[in-house]
């Protein structure tokens, strides 16, 4: 199964250390992540804001870009114009019609509204979490609520 995360879930998957449920499943063969450069850019650059400062060292960002140059299935894309409402998330569509992905998985409603573009269905973490467990594998989003996650300004982290 080709999966695309989201930035924002990366985001909840690192602060709350779920990133050992998450290569359990590339371990074994059931889930490929699906990047592209502008994902892997937006991730990193998201964990330099100065609400994350405390959270990560430049060193654990290292480390992440590293697991995420070697674990994933890297696409390019052409910055295409793919009609999200928020058009900073049309590069997330462009990915999931490019790479032919089995999910994009996010908790954000523009993109979730689509519920699809291609064969590349928009699910949530939950939504992702329930089809793991029908096929007997560990959920990796089962308790990370995404209802802050979207907002224009965000808590702090609790890190």
């Amino acid at each position: 199964m080709r999966i695309i995360v989201d930035t924002n879930l990366w985001i909840s998957i690192l602060i709350k250390h779920r990133l050992r449920k998450l290569t359990a499943g590339l371990s074994d063969g059931q889930i490929t992540l699906v990047v592209c450069n502008e994902l892997v850019d937006e991730i990193i650059r998201v964990f330099r804001r100065p609400k994350f400062s405390g959270c990560y060292s430049e060193a654990q960002l290292i480390t992440l870009r590293a697991f995420l140059d070697e674990n994933t299935e890297k696409h390019i894309i052409n910055g295409a114009v793919m009609g999200c409402r928020d058009p900073k998330d049309d590069f997330l569509l462009e990915l999931a019609a490019v790479s032919s992905a089995d999910f994009l998985v996010t908790g954000d409603r523009d993109l979730l509204e689509l519920r699809g573009i291609g064969e590349c269905r928009i699910i949530s973490p939950s939504d992702f979490d329930l089809l793991l467990r029908g096929m007997d594998a560990p959920g990796i989003f089962h308790d990370i609520d995404c209802s802050g996650l979207y907002r224009k300004s965000f808590p702090q982290p609790e890190c």
